[in-house]
């Protein structure tokens, strides 16, 4: 119990780490809370616009057509596994098998123009051969589903095609994306603040048990002191963050993520290229709160460890979370409890009198006071980081932003019935308006600059409007409730394959299910 959150720690930082890669795989985790605010508003809607877009029908031949299954930043083939299977062969309850060959081609990421070339022949090299033993009569009846990065590789592809006059050897004839952060992932941007992030995970949740390990010795508190004890926890936990974790992520940091960073030019560059084949994004907005919702498909378990469509439950780690942080709570409250008895019944700490007249006594209960002070405090900073967790984690990925807005006022304060009441109240005679007609001419009005939170909703790592923004996209379509990695083989991913196949996102699109 006394060091109960350390595995914890290091798994938040998996959490960080596997944020910033968007990989494809887990870590494995042992264990937020709402944090205040008084804005003016505290969200805004959004609601991207879906167009209709037509598209011409495809071949009515009774053949297979290939579906590459694109993966995402550090991903690989696996990424896909349960979907692809599921879609070509296996098929699931209420999901026919469809009339559809499923390759899950890879790419290097140097960058996304490289990766594009790179993704380009790997079509060539997997989908020609694959094509010849289907028999299908064009390329451009296959089309890829790609997921995070691999919308933004993919669509790479068709600008080199249409950039290099190589519309001869396209082998995709449409693209449907899964939170791809088609306008940047602001993550990416925030690299230090990440940083910042795992260094506050490290020093805010050991500072409790540490510092009630070392009070639980007489020996080690003889030796240490609360001030040596501080700057040991700051070390380790700078090195850690400064030094080791930059190491980790050197992988996530190449320059592929530099080219969709939010406002990169290589990134305006691809968005100036509007597509002239069928496009369909898909957005994920998860539910509150977003950090543990998405650490359980990007910290504790892969989406793919599931039956086809079956990560849907992402909730189980916030009872875990909630349960840690009333432990921090608990131990706060304890040892604050102690200080309030030590204070007021005891007369701790002692005045400089005391310590003459009863030394003893001040030996024993001042000591104590001062320890029991510096556990509360101890124990408070990992209770503030629960509490603010997932507020800060939404700062980092763009979900939480602020502005200052003037908020016009109306005053009646020097109205004589106003504080000359003895049962008066501020707001009763200070209040905002939304113009200055509703304030009494007696009154006075005047503008106040008020931050103004602003929630952008998200799939826990790409914002919505990110997703959503895949320049000349024929249809938009929402996954509610799917947080980012969820998606590769949720019940959301089931629902939008079978209206795809069924044509809903267009004529394109439309597969027979599988005899």
């Amino acid at each position: 119990m006394k060091i109960f959150n350390i595995s914890l720690c290091l798994s938040v930082l998996c959490l960080l780490l596997s944020a910033v890669s968007q990989a494809q795989t887990g870590c494995d985790l042992p264990y937020e809370d709402k944090v205040s605010f008084n804005p003016i508003t505290t969200g805004v809607e959004f609601e991207p616009e879906t167009d209709g877009g037509g598209s011409e029908p495809i071949d009515e031949a009774d053949i297979d057509r290939i579906i590459y299954w694109i993966h995402g930043l550090s991903g690989d083939p696996s990424a896909w596994a349960r979907a692809s299977s599921a879609t070509s062969i296996l098929g699931a309850p209420d999901y026919p098998a469809r009339k559809v060959f499923s390759l899950n081609p890879t790419y290097t990421e140097f960058d996304l123009q490289n990766a594009g070339w790179n993704l380009h022949q790997s079509f060539v090299t997997m989908g020609d051969v694959a094509d010849e033993a289907i028999g299908n009569p064009s390329p451009t009846r296959n089309f890829a589903i790609a997921h995070s990065q691999g919308g933004l590789v993919t669509r790479a592809v068709d600008k080199i095609y249409a950039d290099y006059n190589m519309e001869s050897e396209r082998r995709i004839g449409g693209i449907v994306t899964f939170g791809t952060a088609h306008q940047g992932a602001m993550i990416l941007n925030n690299y230090d603040d990440i940083l910042d992030y795992a260094d506050d995970i490290c020093t805010e949740l050991s500072a409790g048990p540490v510092t009630e390990y070392i009070d639980n010795s007489f020996l080690l508190r003889s030796l240490v002191s609360n001030n040596t004890l501080e700057a040991v926890v700051d070390q380790v936990c700078g090195f850690f963050s400064q030094t080791i974790l930059p190491v980790a992520l050197s992988d996530y940091q190449a320059t592929i993520t530099q080219d969709y960073e939010v406002g990169a030019a290589d990134l305006a560059e691809l968005n100036s290229h509007v597509s002239q084949i069928p496009n369909v994004a898909f957005y994920g907005i998860e539910q509150e709160p977003i950090l543990w919702r998405t650490i359980q498909y990007l910290g504790i378990d892969n989406p793919n460890d599931y039956d086809p469509f079956e990560a849907n439950e992402d909730s189980e780690i916030i009872s875990r979370v909630e349960e840690n942080r009333l432990k921090y709570l608990d131990k706060f409250i304890h040892y604050t409890n102690r200080v309030n008895y030590l204070e007021t019944d005891l007369g701790m700490p002692c005045s400089a009198f005391q310590w003459i007249f009863t030394p003893g006594f001040c030996l024993i209960y001042d000591t104590e006071y001062w320890r029991k002070v510096a556990l509360a405090e101890a124990w408070e900073r990992g209770y503030r980081w629960w509490n603010n967790a997932n507020t800060d984690y939404k700062a980092m990925i763009g979900a939480i932003d602020s502005e200052l807005v003037p908020q016009l006022y109306c005053s009646c304060l020097n109205q004589d019935e106003g504080p000359s009441d003895p049962d008066w109240d501020y707001d009763d005679y200070v209040y905002p308006i939304s113009n200055p007609g509703q304030c009494p001419t007696e009154c006075e009005t005047y503008i106040n600059q008020e931050i103004q939170v602003i929630n952008h909703p998200s799939d826990g790592v790409v914002l919505a409007e990110s997703a959503a923004g895949m320049p000349g996209a024929d249809f938009v379509g929402l996954l509610s409730g799917s947080n980012h990695m969820q998606m590769r083989n949720d019940k959301n991913l089931k629902r939008v394959l079978r209206s795809l196949f069924e044509g809903q996102y267009g004529n394109y699109f439309i597969t027979a299910p599988r005899d």
